[in-house]
């Protein structure tokens, strides 16, 4: 397995090398980044990363509190991340209050 910064090293350089096209469809890179968030169990990896990238990975935090699952549907076929999004809004979970509470003020 990667070490923590040879993964940051990795997403810093695809949202480097994709940002735009990314910013419009997030989905994988999202999976990626929730991914590392969990397997390092290190979610200040969040802050290390563009502004934009956050608001991708918080939705499917929100999708499986909201729905207690989350999967996604691709031409590979479907493919269910549930317990790995459980632990991602666990982890994440004091980085989308103060978020959130940023928004509210």
């Amino acid at each position: 397995m990667p070490t923590p910064q040879e993964r940051l090293d990795y997403l810093q350089e695809q949202v480097a090398k994709y940002d735009a096209r990314f910013q419009a469809n997030g989905l994988f890179l999202s999976l990626d980044v929730a991914r590392c968030i969990v397997d390092h169990d290190d979610p200040g990896l969040i802050q290390k990363l563009p502004a934009w990238v956050a608001p991708l990975v918080f939705k499917i935090c929100d999708v499986v509190e909201r729905t207690g699952q989350y999967g996604i549907f691709s031409s590979l076929g479907e493919k269910d991340h549930t317990v790995m999004a459980m632990r991602l809004a666990e982890l994440l979970k004091p980085y989308r209050q103060s978020t959130q509470n940023a928004n509210d003020t």
